[in-house]
């Protein structure tokens, strides 16, 4: 199985500029069971299937629908394949392809869920602390974040209006984990309150919005 040399960075590559916000993200569940993915009652996907454990939704891991496809949504990386691929990089470096069983695996048990960028970026979720005062604010922002394995990853990340600050560059720890314990479950809620288990509608992305 050739890995797909398609969602690679590239030497011709750039950060992606032009509006996405008529653009999917799309991330995977570790079920393509909607019973574990959709909410019935809620009419909306389980928060437990926007990201589990919950603290990851820190940094959330997507990507961009377009040439980054569903049926790339398989590719697991394996324990060496992280160490070598799982990294943020530059958009134009030169990767050699991950080596099937060495570096990934097809995990044909994975579903998936979308997102409009438009439906979540600059949302706001509120949180509280028990020991200070006010209500606390944070913007949904996606960012597009290439990696060794995918220049199509984007993370959708939190501004902190308090702090002023990207909630995985606080570098206080333990006031960036008080924040996370604080905000995780309304930032789930928000991504799940527009996220899709049905396939979208989406149109490939234009080759100068990426390419030199």
């Amino acid at each position: 199985m050739n890995y797909p040399v398609e969602i690679l960075p590239n030497p011709n590559y750039k950060l992606i500029d032009c509006d996405l916000s008529e653009y999917f993200l799309i991330r995977y569940t570790n079920s393509s069971d909607p019973e574990t993915i959709w909410n019935k009652e809620l009419n909306q996907i389980r928060q437990e299937a926007v990201c589990s454990p919950s603290e990851h939704v820190n940094d959330l891991s997507t990507s961009l629908l377009s040439i980054f496809e569903i049926k790339h949504i398989p590719i697991e990386l394996t324990p060496a394949g992280k160490d070598k691929y799982a990294a943020y990089c530059a958009p134009d470096i030169e990767v050699a392809p991950p080596v099937y069983s060495t570096h990934f695996i097809p995990n044909n048990e994975r579903g998936f869920w979308t997102v409009l960028i438009n439906a979540i970026q600059d949302q706001v979720a509120e949180y509280s602390f028990g020991d200070r005062d006010g209500i606390f604010k944070a913007i949904c922002k996606v960012v597009h974040t290439p990696t060794k394995w995918n220049f199509w990853h984007f993370s959708i990340r939190w501004h902190i209006t308090d702090n002023n600050a990207f909630l995985n560059d606080i570098d206080d720890l333990k006031e960036q984990k008080k924040i996370i314990k604080r905000l995780k479950s309304e930032a789930r809620a928000l991504i799940a309150k527009f996220a899709s288990i049905e396939k979208p509608t989406y149109n490939q992305l234009d080759k100068n919005c990426f390419s030199v």
